[in-house]
């Protein structure tokens, strides 16, 4: 079952709401994969002014499908299996998604120009390379017994660091969700 954009709203709520009963070590290589995903979730308000610009569908899935074999035909060279990268970037592409939509739903600030899509691809391209890189090392420190609790206060430390208002966190939780399964495949 897949889950809700409200069991997303919840853990992103409980994200928001301050550090844990118990503070979890540090984990840099996880803290880092977070960060470069939430520079990518910010790119998807860009994205959103795009395609309302230029009238295209949020959902491309033969670019989508592109992707993840472009990037899963690459997992073997960072020390990661092509299923992990490809589950790791099908939560990347969906939380963005979840950005584009909901920001579609209701009107957008006019831009004052034409966003150009083909600067913003660039640099999810890069985004996209800098986490395959950080990938493996962040799934080895979440291989503890103790990853969930780990996750969620990176996820927390994450949201707080680049003060993410409630939609871009929900989309956050929802792009790192599965990091702790990730990790024990």
């Amino acid at each position: 079952m897949r889950p809700s954009f409200a069991s997303w709203g919840l853990l992103a709520l409980l994200l928001l709401q301050g550090p844990l009963l118990q503070a979890q070590p540090l984990s840099p290589a996880l803290q880092q994969l977070l960060s470069l995903s939430s520079q990518r979730l910010q790119l998807a308000d860009q994205v959103a002014q795009s395609k309302a610009q230029s009238g295209k569908a949020v959902q491309d899935s033969p670019r989508e499908e592109q992707q993840l074999q472009m990037l899963a035909g690459q997992a073997g060279s960072h020390g990661v299996g092509a299923e992990q990268v490809r589950l790791l970037f099908a939560a990347q592409i969906e939380a963005n998604k979840l950005v584009q939509y909901r920001l579609l739903s209701r009107p957008l600030p006019d831009a004052g120009q034409v966003v150009d899509l083909e600067r913003i691809r660039s640099r999810l391209n890069q985004l996209n390379l800098e986490l395959l890189r950080g990938y493996a090392p962040a799934l080895a420190e979440l291989r503890v017994d103790d990853c969930r609790p780990r996750l969620n206060q990176a996820l927390q430390r994450q949201v707080r660091d680049d003060r993410l208002d409630e939609l871009h966190a929900i989309a956050l939780s929802r792009a790192a969700g599965d990091l702790c399964h990730w990790a024990s495949l």
